[in-house]
Order: structure tokens, then sequence, then C-alpha cells
């Protein structure tokens, strides 16, 4: 019979990690309707240890803490006897040591910090009732992220990725909207409900294999909901795209 090798030393790795965070946020309110405000906040994730491999290692693979500075600014105002809402935002994030999951020859994911990250974009939000039966919203979101430096890799994995590469998970666009329409009868009321969501292209992982891109795609979801005349139960017969 063969052998069993290990693919790590058979020893124990120890490490521990912590950071102090804080947030800072500032409000103002001009009148009842309008807020505005402003925040710096910092986030801490803990670093650790590999725990899969599919080839040999000298020893288990380590990957720091990741750290992030997160400024964000922005308004809420409503309106017209709160029948119209609306919410933006800017926003502007600061990686250091970000983490990625990168694969190596195999198959094998592995956990890395590639290096410095920017992601800065804008969110816009408006609601309004036109009438009592009317609820409409749409949303806007916008995200450009980069990364703009990268550490020497620490492994042969990470030197595939590179400052033109994308992050993962993360559309330059996002879009939704919706509709909902109430309409009363003599046994309760029944309303109707259509949405819409809109996702930008983007890649799953960060070396941006064609085989892990995922194409910009439309959802569709439609819904009526039937409400008893106390409210006490309801009951809905919907589709989900």
């Amino acid at each position: 019979p063969g052998v069993s090798v290990p693919l790590i030393p058979d020893e124990t790795v120890d490490a521990s990690f912590g950071q102090t965070t804080g947030r800072l946020a500032f409000e103002f309110e001009p009148n009842d309707a309008t807020l505005y405000y402003a925040s710096f906040t910092q986030g801490f994730k803990s670093g650790g240890f590999n725990f899969r491999y599919v080839v040999p290692r000298d020893e288990a693979l380590a990957f720091d803490p990741e750290t992030v500075d997160s400024y964000e600014a922005g308004f809420k105002w409503q309106g017209a006897e709160n029948r119209l809402r609306l919410n933006a935002n800017v926003f502007f994030m600061d990686y250091q040591d970000i983490q990625v999951q990168v694969f190596e020859v195999g198959g094998g994911p592995l956990t890395q910090n590639a290096g410095t990250a920017e992601i800065r974009g804008a969110e816009f939000e408006l609601a309004a009732v036109p009438t009592p039966q009317l609820n409409l919203t749409d949303a806007l979101g916008y995200t450009d992220a980069e990364y703009t430096d990268l550490n020497p890799p620490t492994t042969d994995l990470a030197a595939s990725l590179t400052l033109d590469a994308r992050l993962p998970n993360t559309p330059e666009w996002t879009a939704s909207t919706s509709a909902e329409y109430s309409v009363p009868i003599p046994w309760g009321s029944l309303a109707f409900r259509v949405d819409y969501s809109h996702i930008d292209d983007l890649y799953n992982d960060a070396q941006n294999s064609p085989f892990l891109f995922q194409d910009a795609y439309d959802l569709w979801n439609a819904a009526i909901r039937y409400m008893s005349p106390t409210g006490a139960w309801e009951a809905s017969l919907f589709g989900t795209n």
C-alpha cells in the first residue's frame, strides 16, 4: 500500500491579530425634511491560515489582516407630505492588505494579501407615493474599484494578479425599480407588484478567469398579494427570475 504524505508539514502554527477601530459621524438637520451626514469608519478583518492545499508546501501559508478606511457623505430628504423621499450618498474606501482568493494549479483556493485597493462610488434612491394605492421605488449605484499597489507575490499564484485586474464581485453599475398598486375589494385588498433589477458584468475571482466571468444580467419579479380585511393574514402568488 502507498504511504500518505502530508501536503504541509505536520506541525503546530499559531498567530494572533487585533486592532482597535473607530467611527466618527456628523449629522445636520436644517429643517424637518432634510438631513445631511458625513462619516469616517475604520474596518478590520482578521488574518489567518489557509487550510486547503492540492500541492505540497513547505509550511502552512498565512495571510495578514485586512484594514479599510471608509468615508461617506450624503443627504436624506422627504417632502410632499412624506409622499416623496430622496436619498443620495458618495463613498470612498481605502483598503490596505486587501484579502483576495486565488487558485493554485489544480484548483485549490488560497487566500492572499493582494496589496492596496480603492473603491469609490455613489448611490441614489427615490421613493414616491403618488396616490395612496401606488408605491414607486428606484435605485441606482455606481462603483469604481481598482488596485493601487500590489504586494510582492507570496506564492507563484499571486503573480497572475495585476493592477489592471478588476476586483471580484464588484459590478460597476447596479439599478433597480419597483411598482406596487393596491386595489380594495369587498373581502380585503389585492396588491400587484413588479420588480426589476440590473447587475453589471463582473468577475467572481481575483485573477479574472474567463471561466468565472458573469455577463451583465436583468431580473424581473412579479407578485399578486391578497390581504384579509383585518390584516391578520395574507396570501401571495409570485414569480421570480
